[in-house]
């Protein structure tokens, strides 16, 4: 149904044909979305605890992104807000433009998301009376810069699980610029009083905030210091990877993980997200991780996380071990490329990214 209301017409008979219109569009709308929803795999669909803490985030985060830029918008004005800042109209306008259905942006949320549950069960299913956890140990050792990271690393990850990380400690530099011209773009209405002024204003303003992004405090970025500086000392990877997934420190596990293989951490990431498990039982392999360890993991993994077969792991176990670490390596050396180069080559190929 498509409306043109002939001139003329009383203003209230011009809404309403305009809202009948608005409604048929709608209507459509619903129905494809929930034909998409009704064909949807059981294994692609997010659970309740997931999408909620997901929505949580991209909320948080564009709030925050918003808050921020329009207190700079001000301050460049030299005065005080008119009035507080209202995110309500920036989300509506954001998800009316589809806008926030960027593939690159929600992956990374949904990788963050799935990471802190993933660390808030181990830490849960850790049972009385285990082993003093990884952190406490590195914190209480002799090693001074070690203990320093290991508890800005603690205190990085408590802010992350308590959804207190700002957009500067979540977002990538590259996903934190997309985010910030996104949410100014939406910003925009906000300052139509200011003219010409407007763009000017919020472009000035999305620069300081880049500018002023800290990530020096980010988990991504405790952790791999907090790597690095365990890497100076000789020691078993197995069992610094099997403990650090024991104290549902999994950032620091990944952090591990992607320093010994030279790949970024976010690859690292994902693959250790992934149901199946199956690149990330070659990438242990390829640091020539033995069957015990990778047991372990596999087994930690999966008492927590419904989505894995356990059964089907505990059957294919051997033939992960039996992997040469060469050829582990070989069949991972992709993720070693730079993202860019990877995007095209996938591009040509006209395979999917990994």
């Amino acid at each position: 149904m498509s409306v043109d209301s002939p001139p003329g017409l009383p203003s209230d008979v011009a809404a309403l044909l305009a809202r009948a219109d608005a409604a048929g569009r709608g209507a459509r709308r619903y129905l494809a979305a929930t034909i998409d929803d009704l064909f949807l795999p059981d294994e692609y669909r997010l659970d309740d605890r997931t999408r909620a803490r997901l929505g949580l985030l991209l909320r948080s985060t564009i709030v925050a992104i918003g808050a921020d830029l329009h207190a700079r918008c001000w301050a460049q004005r030299g005065a005080a807000p008119d009035k507080s800042f209202d995110a309500a109209p920036l989300i509506a306008r954001l998800a009316a433009s589809d806008a926030l259905r960027d593939p690159e942006l929600i992956g990374e949320l949904l990788d963050r998301t799935r990471q802190d549950l993933l660390g808030e069960a181990l830490r849960a299913n850790r049972p009385p009376g285990a082993q003093m956890p990884l952190l406490s140990r590195l914190v209480e050792g002799r090693d001074q810069a070690v203990a320093a990271a290991a508890r800005n690393y603690r205190l990085a990850e408590s802010r992350s699980a308590a959804g207190d990380a700002g957009p500067g400690e979540l977002l990538t530099p590259a996903m934190g610029l997309r985010a910030a011209w996104l949410v100014a773009a939406a910003l925009r209405p906000t300052f139509q009083g200011e003219g010409r002024d407007a763009d000017r204003l919020i472009v000035a303003a999305v620069e300081q905030h880049l500018i002023a992004r800290d990530e020096a405090a980010s988990l991504e970025r405790c952790a791999a210091e907090l790597a690095r500086l365990i890497d100076r000392e000789p020691s078993d990877p197995a069992i610094m990877l099997v403990d650090a997934l024991d104290d549902g420190s999994v950032a620091l596990f990944v952090a591990m993980l992607a320093r010994r293989m030279a790949v970024a951490p976010r690859i690292v990431r994902a693959l250790t997200l992934e149901p199946g498990g199956h690149r990330l039982w070659l990438a242990l392999r390829s640091l020539d991780i033995g069957r015990a360890a990778i047991a372990r993991i596999g087994y930690l993994l999966a008492e927590v996380d419904p989505r894995r077969d356990l059964e089907a792991f505990g059957a294919l176990l051997d033939t992960i071990a039996a992997v040469p670490a060469a050829a582990a390596r070989d069949a991972l050396a992709d993720l070693a490329l730079p993202p860019a180069y990877r995007a095209a080559i996938a591009a040509v190929e006209g395979s999917p990214r990994p």
